[in-house]
């Protein structure tokens, strides 16, 4: 069960309450706006315990943010991208991470969970402005520019991780968040999405701008010299890995599979 962070109605009880249950009442006007209640876990770097450090991945990623305005990581599920994510998440001293789930289409509960992201991004307690209750471009474009004011006189680069971000491609609000977030992040600023395909938008015109960058998942894939220390470094012998590395072509969530299958 996730742990909330805040939630104001005490006469509501939070015990085995889950998001769906909070967007059933938020629909039904029993809680409002500003009484969402937001999961921590959620809004945490995933655990860094037992992975395995993928530096080529890491300088990849990392030229790629210092470059562009946002980085997209494509894939299928169990490809690697949030671990990738996370890991070079850890090279950053300020960093916000929310990571999307299917209820996070409602745009207040989606502005609610993004405003703490980049709360956290930017260490501060400061208050945010609401969230527009009419979502249009023009409100939306406002309300980043808002959300986004950061401290000039920080040398340091933030990183601001919205983790499977396909979950509210189909959002009516998307399309114009996802453009302008692109263009309201200053270089101090550094963005990262993780998806499962890639959103219904005109991407080249992002990549010609040099605002945005892609990286599919056939460059996460495991070579086999990786493969072969993953699975050292887990307590298989070598000789496994060419076998693995066959059967998954390199995709790390097959080649977990092999090597369960194989110690059966």
């Amino acid at each position: 069960m996730m742990t909330p962070l805040a939630y104001e109605d005490e006469a509501l009880s939070t015990e085995n309450f889950t998001e769906a249950d909070h967007s059933s009442l938020a629909a039904t006007g029993k809680i409002s706006s500003t009484d969402l209640l937001l999961f921590a876990e959620k809004l945490a770097v995933p655990a860094s315990e037992d992975m395995f450090q993928r530096p080529r991945i890491v300088e990849l990623l990392s030229r790629s943010l210092n470059q562009f305005n946002g980085t997209m990581i494509s894939g299928r599920v169990r490809t690697g991208k949030t671990t990738a994510a996370a890991d070079v998440a850890r090279r950053y001293g300020r960093v916000g991470w929310y990571s999307i789930e299917a209820t996070d289409i409602d745009w207040q509960l989606f502005s609610k969970y993004f405003c703490s992201a980049v709360r956290s991004m930017l260490d501060t307690k400061t208050d945010f402005p609401m969230a527009p209750g009419t979502v249009s471009e023009e409100t939306i474009s406002a309300f980043l520019n808002d959300v986004l004011q950061t401290d000039k006189t920080s040398a340091d680069p933030r990183l601001l991780v919205l983790d499977d971000i396909h979950h509210v491609f189909d959002a009516p609000w998307f399309s114009d968040l996802f453009k302008h977030l692109l263009f309201s992040v200053g270089a101090d600023i550094h963005l990262l999405f993780t998806c499962r395909s890639k959103p219904p938008l005109p991407l080249w015109r992002l990549r010609s701008k040099q605002l945005l960058n892609v990286i599919d998942e056939k460059v996460l894939v495991f070579d086999a010299s990786e493969t072969e220390a993953f699975l050292r470094a887990r307590g298989h012998r070598s000789a496994l890995a060419k076998a693995a590395q066959k059967h998954s072509f390199g995709r790390i969530g097959k080649i977990v599979d092999y090597v369960a299958a194989a110690a059966d």
